[in-house]
């Protein structure tokens, strides 16, 4: 019984793992498209510091955002 008992524990641990994945890649997705939006009452951080605003540029057929903390950018 405590083999089954291990071996469940396990199984769970490796699923709330995968999850918490799931969810961080989601929130990082999230943080993208708030960006995106662009709108006031939407204030999305930098995925990669968690501390800088977004700043958004864009041109006819581009639009990107910067990190306003540590620069990193990204094409949407």
């Amino acid at each position: 019984m405590t083999d089954d008992v291990s071996d469940r524990i396990e199984e769970l641990e490796a699923e709330v793992a995968a999850l918490r994945e799931t969810v961080e890649q989601q929130q990082y997705t999230v943080r993208y498209l708030a960006a995106d939006a662009d709108l006031d009452p939407l204030e999305p951080s930098c995925p990669h510091c968690g501390e800088g605003e977004f700043v958004t540029e864009s041109g006819i057929s581009w639009k990107r955002v910067r990190c306003s903390n540590c620069g990193h950018s990204e094409y949407l």
